[in-house]
């Protein structure tokens, strides 16, 4: 049985897009030029940067409707991932960097020219929140949850 290949394509896309906040391409922060890939957990020296990854599997839909009403192939998946950008932030403007961190982060997805690749649905940004970190931190963390929807490879 051959190993679909759409899921890595689509994590692929995710990284390319965090890949472009960068300031030089207008955006406040620069944490798109430190992307990691399944490596949420980073050492701290690793700051600004960004890193993505699965999260609590992969979802089989079959049998699920779209938002239209249409029973969903039964090849249909749904994967959950995880964001975390950091930034270097003293305590006083710790919220004002998260808050910077989100909206580079909504505006990349928004202006996504690399895309999603073939066979995948949507990639959509749910939740967010700015990680309590202990008093004295250098850095800030955002963390942002969220979906793709994707359709399994045929095997063959």
């Amino acid at each position: 049985m051959a190993v679909s290949d759409t899921l890595p394509l689509l994590l692929d896309s995710i990284g390319e897009v965090l890949a472009t906040i960068r300031t030089s391409g207008g955006f406040s922060t620069d944490v798109g030029a430190k992307v990691f890939k399944n490596a949420l957990q980073r050492a701290e020296t690793e700051r600004p940067s960004v890193a993505y990854g699965v999260t609590n599997g992969i979802i089989d839909r079959t049998g699920e409707t779209d938002d239209d009403g249409r029973r969903l192939s039964k090849r249909a998946r749904k994967v959950d991932f995880t964001i975390e950008a950091g930034v270097p932030a003293s305590v006083v403007g710790a919220q004002d960097a998260g808050l910077q961190l989100l909206d580079d982060i909504e505006r990349a997805f928004e202006a996504r020219s690399c895309g999603a690749p073939p066979r995948s649905k949507a990639i959509t940004l749910k939740t967010w929140s700015i990680l309590d970190r202990p008093d004295g931190i250098d850095a800030v963390v955002l963390q942002i949850l969220g979906e793709a929807e994707y359709l399994r490879q045929p095997t063959t």
